[in-house]
């Protein structure tokens, strides 16, 4: 049972486009307190080492009203430009298109993905019960027993693609589905039909590599295909984890990339490239069987796309 919400002494009001995490993190690190703690006493965590990670997609009627009166905000505020944007916790952004860059998903001194060890994936804030840390630090744990804390929003001197302005567009076209109260038909279909042709891409992979002109993109894409096969051969797990987003946001670029643009293909032309990128990945997982002749469709314009 979740203990009644406490009044905060003082708090902060939501930013633009921030998520729950952040908030939580920002009003954490003003009170001198854990985010757990915070998340306690505001009726949204029964303990301070784990705040449920269901939060992030929904805050319940009875948990928004309990952590509106803790946090004294309105009723009808929804903790939604912060550090800490929601909208890149999707899967389908990949870039931030006020700078023009690609977003960065690993700390630059762990090299894991930014608060998402595979002890925390389930919690809206790892290690929510360790306080004194910045918004913008790392909350990976270190070879050490604490917290990593390197600060995510310095510069560093890694040398990083630079989305291209078709990718930028792409990014900017998917936002705007995104932000649409449009619930209907088109939208929907717009997405799902994405989902699978990024499934069929992600099956047949390298099959679909000469699609996109972005060749950077997509050798980012066959190094995750290249980790992902390797740790499917050492699983127990033999389901095929086609529908998973790679998390390196080049990566994730080149796949939505090469499905839009296969979408964008008359129906007959999709289907005979598709068609023929099964049986490439099926030739090539012959012994001694060449792969046989490129499959390179050519966009169209096409409703379906984005």
């Amino acid at each position: 049972m979740l203990p009644s919400p406490t009044p905060l002494p003082r708090s902060l009001i939501p930013l633009p486009g921030e998520s729950l995490p952040g908030l939580l993190l920002r009003i954490s690190h003003r009170l001198h307190q854990s985010p757990g703690e915070i998340a306690r006493r505001t009726g949204l965590a029964a303990k301070v080492t784990h705040i449920p990670g269901r939060h992030l997609l929904m805050l319940e009627p009875p948990d928004l009203a309990a952590f509106s009166a803790a946090t004294r905000l309105p009723k009808a505020s929804k903790p939604v430009r912060g550090p800490w944007q929601l909208q890149w916790r999707l899967a389908a952004v990949f870039a931030c298109t006020t700078h023009n860059v690609f977003l960065h998903h690993l700390c630059p001194r762990c090299h894991q993905p930014v608060h998402g060890s595979t002890a925390s994936r389930r919690q809206l804030i790892p290690f929510s019960n360790i306080g004194g840390l910045h918004p913008a630090q790392c909350r990976n744990p270190d070879p050490h027993g604490g917290l990593c804390g390197a600060w995510l929003n310095e510069s560093t001197t890694v040398v990083r693609p630079q989305p291209s302005p078709q990718i930028l567009a792409l990014q900017q076209s998917v936002l705007r589905l995104l932000g649409t109260d449009d619930v209907t038909e088109p939208t929907n279909t717009a997405f799902s039909d994405l989902q699978v042709i990024a499934a069929l891409v992600t099956a047949t992979w390298p099959a679909a590599a000469t699609v996109t002109p972005e060749g950077e993109l997509a050798t980012a894409f066959t190094e995750y295909a290249a980790r992902r096969d390797d740790r499917a051969a050492g699983s127990a797990d033999t389901i095929p984890q086609w529908t998973n987003v790679p998390g390196s946001p080049t990566a994730a670029a080149a796949l939505i990339d090469t499905s839009n643009r296969l979408l964008r293909l008359p129906g007959p032309a999709l289907t005979q490239a598709l068609t023929c990128f099964s049986t490439r990945h099926h030739r090539r997982h012959l012994d001694g069987a060449r792969p046989g002749p490129r499959c390179g469709p050519t966009a169209h314009p096409h409703s379906r796309s984005m």
